[in-house]
């Protein structure tokens, strides 16, 4: 009867154990931070409710997908890198680049000097865009007119190559699963 007694505590507490021990490891991991979440995307996600339609804009290019940047007023160093990045981003895209349009906002006092290297052309943006483009950074739209992501603006050019180079990635992988645009 002893016997028996050891043994039920034994399988008692192995049981325990293989129902506890995951939920107390799940807890430490969580609680040190020592779980990376599978986030792939390298841009920051945009609340759901930015879009041309809040924005009282029209879409400049419906049912495609768009990457936006804003032209500041004087276009310097870091001006001149970011076309050149959202260019050559562009131009990577390779076969998919037809689903893609580059749109280059621009304020009634924007330089656009140097927009005559690129195929890009300017269009004018509203207040509430430009008060949403700040900083120089690139937004991905989706072809409904929903504004995705953004990336900011990068101090040095190794850092600038490589947003592009994940800016590229995330829009391989949006193109990839949308079938709109």
């Amino acid at each position: 009867m002893n016997l028996a007694r050891q043994n039920n505590s034994k399988v008692l507490i192995v049981l325990a154990l293989v129902f506890i021990a995951p939920v107390v490891l799940a807890k430490l991991f969580l609680t040190m931070h020592w779980y990376r979440g599978g986030v792939t995307n390298h841009g920051e996600l945009l609340p759901e409710t930015v879009s041309y339609q809040s924005l009282e804009m029209k879409n400049p290019q419906p049912h495609m997908w768009q990457i936006l940047y804003l032209l500041p007023i004087h276009c310097d160093t870091s001006c001149k890198q970011q076309l050149f990045v959202l260019n050559q981003s562009y131009l990577a895209l390779g076969k998919e680049k037809k689903r893609v349009k580059p749109i280059i906002f621009m304020d009634k006092r924007s330089d656009i000097s140097q927009l005559q290297n690129y195929p890009f052309k300017p269009i004018l943006a509203t207040n509430s865009m430009v008060a949403q483009l700040d900083q120089q950074q690139m937004v991905v739209v989706d072809p409904l007119g929903k504004w995705v992501m953004k990336y900011g603006l990068m101090t040095n050019e190794h850092q600038r190559v490589m947003q592009g180079k994940a800016m590229l990635s995330d829009m391989q992988k949006m193109l990839k699963l949308s079938r709109v645009g």
